[in-house]
């Protein structure tokens, strides 16, 4: 992954609003660690996917819907 983490870490910091903090995950991924949690405290799991052609994904690799099914 060819990313500049420190530069899209402050690009995402100033359309936030808030603090954001970038980590590579196993080579193919870079988490993204934000201020904001779930109601059962789990923070939000989100993710940075690279793409063929330089196109960036971002995926939360399903979890918002694991814990949308909690609801009821």
């Amino acid at each position: 992954m060819n990313l500049d983490l420190n530069k899209l870490q402050e690009t995402l910091c100033s359309l936030l609003c808030a603090e954001v903090t970038l980590r590579p995950k196993n080579g193919k991924l870079v988490a993204i660690e934000t201020p904001f949690y779930f109601a059962d405290g789990d923070p939000y799991q989100i993710y940075i996917k690279e793409m063929p052609g330089g196109i960036l994904r971002l995926t939360d690799m399903g979890h918002t819907m694991m814990h949308l099914s909690y609801e009821n």
